[in-house]
């Protein structure tokens, strides 16, 4: 489960603004000179984040709450498995199309590729807008532990 803890700037209806501290893990990291991420992350370390979550009951909180967001690791693995992979097989798809099916020249195959990864990231983005239910942390206010399901998109 990841869990993330953020303080509620501002409730308008169902929809929540909530602010998070970035934090970085690189510290800990043995690779950490090596990384690329370490010289970005120290960069931005401790800047605050903010994201709209949305909220089934937005009226359980008000601004200046602390709530602690939570998503199940097998969410996300399967967000990262759709955002990296679909869009890679439907460009590898439309080459063997080309390339193989209709036996075009090479200058049409690379661009059915490219047409391909876009088709596939356009699919995503229609999908991702209809199954953000699917992808749903949950809030609980930190003192009362009081569910309330949110849906979180970047803002």
């Amino acid at each position: 489960m990841l869990i993330e803890i953020a303080i509620v700037t501002d409730v308008d209806g169902d929809t929540l603004w909530v602010q998070t501290r970035r934090q970085s893990t690189c510290g800990a990291c043995s690779a950490r000179k090596a990384c690329g991420h370490g010289m970005l992350d120290s960069l931005r370390d401790g800047q605050a984040h903010r994201l709209q979550v949305f909220a089934a009951d937005g009226e359980l909180f008000k601004a200046g709450d602390v709530v602690r967001l939570e998503l199940p690791e097998s969410v996300l693995l399967r967000a990262s498995l759709l955002t990296y992979l679909f869009p890679l097989l439907m460009m590898l798809s439309a080459t063997l199309f080309a390339g193989g099916l209709l036996q075009l020249p090479t200058f049409w195959v690379v661009l059915a590729a490219f047409v391909g990864l876009g088709a596939g990231f356009l699919i995503l983005r229609r999908f991702a807008a209809g199954a953000r239910r699917s992808y749903t942390p949950v809030a609980y206010h930190s003192e009362q532990d009081a569910p309330a399901v949110v849906t979180v998109s970047g803002g």
